[in-house]
């Protein structure tokens, strides 16, 4: 259960690699992508909205990490 919902919102968020910083506009859609995964393992959907919500309040203003090294 854990590894499918890491691996859908490891594919949500992937879009964001090769951005220097996180903005609104850049994190709008990987955000709204990433309610699906929580609501497909039972997360409710109040605790998926405010944990996105809380995670995007984080992320915006934040310099993307690039890996060291591509697997």
């Amino acid at each position: 259960m854990f590894e499918n919902l890491t691996d859908k919102l490891q594919r949500a968020f992937k879009t964001l690699r090769g951005q220097g910083t996180l903005t609104e506009e850049n994190i709008a859609k990987p955000c709204a992508k990433s309610a699906w995964p929580f609501l497909l393992s039972d997360v409710n959907l109040n605790v998926a909205r405010d944990l996105i919500e809380q995670i995007r309040v984080k992320a915006v203003g934040t310099e993307v990490l690039t890996p060291a090294f591509a697997l």
